[in-house]
């Protein structure tokens, strides 16, 4: 399985769930591809687009892996820095996926990630779980259980969105 499908599955459903609630939805692609010529061109792209001040929140969807420990597994979510609104919509996010996910991580992490780091408005990654851990790598691939995953994203991003 590969991370590029399994993102771009759940981060469809999920643009449908905002969609079908009338949010306007920036996807920076629908397919695997490149947004320029080269790697450094594309985080460029990405990274202006970021920048835009026009979007309430960023939500990046990504899945994790570990080749040293395939027994790890759960959803995650990151933000840049603690005490901060993307926190926020971190922790809005995190109460819906325990409806869907026994074994997310409860807390927000913080990283130095450009789609974290980058954006103006709230933004967050969510790893949605290790494709490295067998049991949840065959999960990931379950269409009903992406569904489940990106209602859980959309859900709890839209409670952060109306309680702002």
């Amino acid at each position: 399985v590969t991370e590029a499908d399994v993102n771009l599955a759940i981060a469809r459903k999920l643009a449908e769930y905002f969609a079908s609630k009338r949010y306007y939805v920036f996807m920076t692609r629908m397919g695997d591809y490149a947004c320029a010529a080269d790697k450094n061109a594309d985080m460029r792209w990405r990274k202006n687009v970021m920048k835009l001040d026009i979007f309430d929140i960023s939500v990046s969807i990504h899945q994790n892996a570990l080749g040293t420990d395939r027994g790890v597994c759960g959803a995650r979510v990151y933000s840049y820095k603690t005490g901060t609104e993307s926190e926020k919509l971190g922790k809005a996010v995190i109460e819906e996926i325990t409806k869907v996910s026994s074994t997310v991580k409860k807390s927000v992490y913080t990283g130095n990630l450009m789609v974290v780091r980058e954006p103006i408005c709230p933004s967050i990654l969510v790893e949605c779980g290790f494709l490295s851990n067998h049991d949840e790598e065959l999960l990931l691939q379950n269409a009903n259980y992406q569904q489940q995953l990106a209602k859980a994203i959309a859900d709890g991003a839209e409670n952060y969105l109306n309680s702002h």
